[in-house]
């Protein structure tokens, strides 16, 4: 039987690799995970850029707080 290699996009972020389509247990998963980070996209886009720039910056203290640990 033929084996399938998927190739994913990789996106490297500062010292991060980011596999977009392999984030989640199995394709339902996978799924969900796509349609909450298009939605929270869509809400994000949608703040006044204050409120954008006040909410990254409470989102990277997260991932530095995480990164350290």
């Amino acid at each position: 039987m033929a084996q399938i290699i998927r190739k994913e996009a990789i996106e490297v972020w500062n010292d991060r690799l980011h596999w977009a389509s392999c984030a989640g247990r199995n394709f339902t998963d996978r799924q969900r995970i796509k349609r909450r980070a298009a939605n929270w996209g869509k809400n994000y886009r949608a703040l006044p850029r204050a409120e954008r720039l006040a909410v990254l910056a409470a989102m990277m203290a997260v991932e530095d707080a995480a990164g350290s640990g």
